[in-house]
C-alpha cells in the first residue's frame, strides 16, 4: 500500500517554478494521497512567481474529499498550539505537521531547512522528502525520463550541494533495498 503525505510551500512553489506537471500526476506512483494544509493552499495561492495558471488550477481544484490532491483541516490541536512560536516554522508548516501527526501519514513533502531539522529532532516518527528524494523516487520506477533535467532546474533554483543530492540519492537507494556503489552514486548526482 502506497502511503499518505503531506506537502509544504516549498515544494510545491517549485513545482510551478519548473513548470513539470509531469511531477504532479506522477507523485501518484509514490503515494496514495498528498494532503495539502489550509495555510499551505493560502501560500500557494498567494505566491506571484511563475506557473500563475498551474497554480490558480491547483488550488482551485483542491477538496476536502476525493482526489490525489486533497485539502487538508483536520490538526491535532495539541500539536499545533505547542508549534505555535516555534523560530523557523512558519504556520504552513505548523500545520503540515500537526496534521501529519492527526491523519496519520509517514511523509512531509518539503525543503524547508529548518522545517527538516526541526522533524529529525522533534518528530522522528516523520519523515521529510525533499524533492531531490521525489526526483530519485520517481525516476526509480523509470516513469520520469527526463529526471535529470528537472533536477538540474531544481539545483539551479535551490543551490543544493553534491552532498545533498548524494544523500537524496543513498537515501531513496537504502529504502527501496537497492543496493549501490560509489560510482553509481556520483553518476547519480553529476548534473552536468
Amino acid at each position: 500500500m502506497k502511503p499518505i503525505a503531506i506537502v509544504d510551500n516549498t515544494v510545491l512553489s517549485d513545482f510551478f517554478k519548473v513548470g513539470s506537471a509531469d511531477l504532479f500526476d506522477k507523485l501518484r506512483l509514490i503515494f496514495s494521497t498528498v494532503y495539502v494544509p489550509t495555510e499551505v493552499k493560502k501560500e500557494v495561492a498567494g505566491y506571484q512567481k511563475g506557473g500563475i495558471k498551474q497554480r490558480t488550477a491547483f488550488v482551485g481544484g483542491l477538496r476536502t474529499e476525493n482526489g490525489f490532491y486533497r485539502l487538508c483541516n483536520t490538526f491535532d490541536l495539541v500539536v499545533l498550539a505547542m508549534l505555535d512560536g516555534v523560530k523557523g516554522i512558519d504556520k504552513g508548516e505548523r500545520e503540515a505537521i500537526s496534521q501529519a501527526l492527526k491523519i496519520p501519514a509517514f511523509f512531509i513533502l518539503t525543503d524547508d531547512k529548518r522545517c527538516i531539522a526541526y522533524i529529525e529532532k522533534t518528530y522522528p516518527q516523520l519523515r521529510c522528502m525533499g524533492l531531490p528524494e521525489i526526483i530519485y523516487k520517481l525516476e526509480s520506477t523509470g516513469m520520469l525520463p527526463n529526471w535529470k533535467e528537472i533536477l538540474l532546474e531544481l539545483s539551479k533554483l535551490n543551490n543544493y550541494t553534491v552532498e545533498r543530492l548524494e544523500n537524496a540519492y543513498t537515501s531513496v537507494c537504502k529504502e527501496l533495498g537497492k543496493q549501490i556503489g560509489k560510482k553509481q552514486v556520483r553518476e547519480m548526482t553529476r548534473l552536468d
